[in-house]
């Protein structure tokens, strides 16, 4: 099923149709440029119908590019589906067209994978960071290419889908940061959109070639079913404020596309300056459009909208329940088979948590999880209650929609700290961002265990390394979509800094040198997911009931939930298949003596995951020796341990 576009270029018998809409616009005329040429060879006046400007164009043939004069502003077209952005990063030219250089795209026959929710595995990445340092040794590094000839990689790890961060055109030379060390930094993440319907030129080989190499990593990650989600950004947009470039919306209709005060000044519900007015008709045409062409044109997967909670404001900022962007993106027959993931905050401190999925989106970013797992595996006191919560799905949040798959569960994302910075920094260290170390969140919940950053010191960086594996084992035990942030796998740093946005270095590169050097840690968490795949109680995609869950102190069914302890322990029975599984986590600074419970069916407990033990004795395999037990087992201080019951 397809819709047939309203605006933009739009192709017909004998030409193109140009169209656009502005209701404040008093005149708007056409320029059309053959690729590369300084000087259009079409000037055209468009002509106004009920605030739609349109005009018809014989004989024109792709490729070309055009732009718009919109009352004397040059602007790119909206509706455009790609831009003339060159695919040099860092080019200080900023200036670009709207563009029709692609022909239909073949797909070959590849279909989207169409998992369920309760079978993805998400890697959070960023497309020019996974490949560009040189250690990739890829044919394109940074670019969309690149990645297709890293699919084994993910595939090896067990990756089921890639959450791309923005791939929406954006400009990285946006904001520029001369720090005191002489580096120039830019607008590395690009969260901050030129555009929602064109990819970013940098990320291809060729602007030319720049949809067609997108869709060309779609297909090849399909074809190895791994989906795609995507990061968008419809809370603002790079037109900043009154000062900020004119790029397209607000020489348009700027009080369409942004949420004004009374005196006509932009609201800033975003952090970054100016907010879209997600909610009013010509805005939600233009967003709703953006989503369609991306699930259907582009065969995306599914979409995570960036401070989604902006989503959901109305004229003046009012929250609006319902939202009619949300309830036509829901009922959407052209986004049905589309995963929809919220971040249910914004930086207003409109906090939703709860809220999305009860509305009709698949799953939001839980923000709970992390802080509670974070705390806990920590050895924070009067966290073990809330973790076990979290562990099961966030049953405070979701039991009654019935769906722990509603719950994103992560420890680290893109900004903030990574696993090992969170286990070797007290507090941040930001200071290169030229900001005063001001910038980035304060509270992170993470702890050095004895020395502030890197350290020789092997009883620390053992302990360290514990501590990551524990987390892991938190994040791939727990109930609902666990999402793992690339690099964490091997251990990246990014040196303490906590918001590295305006980095385009080795902290925001994946280090394929370090990865090889590392090896120990990713098998582990490759044996983790595929641990997670093999047993059904670990995905499922419901709540587990009293009959499949039992919960355990130092003595089986007796757990402790007082503010002091910090051992939670729970054993799982799948009641189809017989299988059984004992998780105790030890978060604190001592060694606890159990007891175990009895296995349902009789058996004894065989060893699979203990974090203390030395690899590859961490992990113990089907083909491992067995390690047996029957009634007692001593955990060590920070300590994780998976049992399974077996009949041996």
């Amino acid at each position: 099923m397809h819709k047939s576009p309203t605006f933009g270029p739009i192709s017909q018998k004998g030409g193109v149709l140009f169209s656009i809409p502005s209701k404040t616009a008093i005149s708007i005329e056409l320029l059309i440029y053959r690729p590369g040429c300084a000087s259009p060879f079409i000037r055209a006046p468009l002509e106004k119908t009920c605030d739609i400007w349109q005009v018809f164009v014989p004989d024109l043939t792709i490729p070309y590019e055009y732009s718009y004069i919109v009352d004397g502003h040059e602007i790119i077209d909206p509706y455009s589906k790609e831009l003339s952005q060159t695919s040099n990063w860092k080019d200080r030219r900023v200036s670009m067209r709207s563009a029709s250089y692609s022909n239909p795209f073949d797909w070959q026959g590849v279909v989207k994978p169409n998992l369920p929710l309760n079978e993805l595995i998400i890697y959070e990445m960023h497309v020019r960071g996974f490949t560009k340092d040189p250690s990739s040794q890829v044919t394109a590094p940074g670019k969309f290419t690149a990645i297709i000839e890293k699919i084994p990689y993910l595939k090896n790890l067990g990756i089921t889908a890639v959450e791309l961060m923005p791939i929406y055109a954006f400009n990285e030379k946006e904001y520029t940061l001369e720090v005191d060390n002489g580096i120039s930094y830019c607008n590395f993440w690009g969260y901050s959109s030129i555009h929602f319907l064109a990819p970013m030129g940098r990320f291809g080989t060729d602007p030319l070639l720049t949809l067609t190499e997108f869709k060309e990593l779609i297909r090849a990650l399909h074809k190895e079913k791994i989906e795609v989600i995507l990061d968008v950004v419809y809370n603002h947009t790079a037109e900043g404020n009154e000062d900020g470039p004119i790029y397209n919306l607000k020489a348009l209709d700027k009080s369409s596309y942004y949420l004004l005060d009374k005196e006509g000044t932009f609201l800033n519900y975003s952090g970054c300056g100016n907010t879209v007015a997600a909610n009013d008709p010509l805005t939600r045409e233009l967003l709703l459009e953006s989503l369609r062409y991306w699930a259907n044109e582009c065969q995306v997967d599914g979409f995570r909208f960036d401070l989604a909670s902006i989503l959901t404001r109305g004229p003046g900022g009012a929250v609006l329940q319902p939202a009619p962007l949300l309830e036509e993106m829901i009922k959407d027959p052209l986004l049905m088979d589309v995963k929809l993931i919220a971040e249910p905050w914004d930086s207003a401190g409109l906090y939703q948590l709860g809220l999305f999925p009860r509305v009709g989106f698949d799953a939001e970013w839980n923000g709970r999880y992390r802080d509670n797992v974070r705390k806990f595996i920590k050895g924070t006191d009067g966290l073990s209650s809330a973790f076990a919560t979290a562990f099961c799905g966030s049953t405070d949040l979701y039991f009654d929609i019935g769906r722990p798959t509603c719950s994103i569960n992560f420890i680290t994302a893109h900004d903030g700290f990574t696993m090992r910075d969170l286990v070797s920094y007290n507090t941040k260290h930001n200071e290169d961002n030229g900001e005063h170390n001001k910038d980035g969140a304060n509270d992170n919940e993470s702890y050095n265990y004895g020395e502030e950053g890197e350290t020789s010191d092997p009883s620390i960086l053992e302990l360290r390394t514990r501590q990551i594996k524990n987390f892991f084992v938190a994040l791939f035990c727990s109930q609902g979509i666990p999402m793992l942030v690339m690099g964490d796998e091997y251990g990246h740093t990014k040196k303490g800094n906590n918001n590295t946005w305006c980095m385009d270095d080795e902290r925001n590169w994946f280090s394929w040198k370090e990865a090889s050097q590392n090896e120990i840690l990713i098998s582990f968490v490759s044996k983790l997911i595929d641990f997670r795949k093999k047993q059904p109680l670990l995905h499922a995609n419901y709540y587990y009931n009293k009959k499949e869950i039992f919960w355990h102190g130092k003595e089986p069914n007796a757990p402790d939930w007082s503010a002091k302890n910090r051992f939670v322990a729970c054993s799982l029975f799948d009641i189809k298949l017989g299988d059984e599984l004992y998780i105790a986590f030890n978060s604190s600074p001592e060694s606890l003596k159990v007891r175990l419970p009895v296995s349902l069916e009789g058996h004894r407990w065989q060893k699979v995951v203990d974090t203390s033990a030395i690899p590859p004795d961490d992990f113990l395999t089907s083909t491992s020796p067995y390690i047996l037990y029957e009634e007692t087992l001593v955990i060590p201080s920070y300590t994780s341990i998976v049992l399974m019951a077996s009949h041996l």
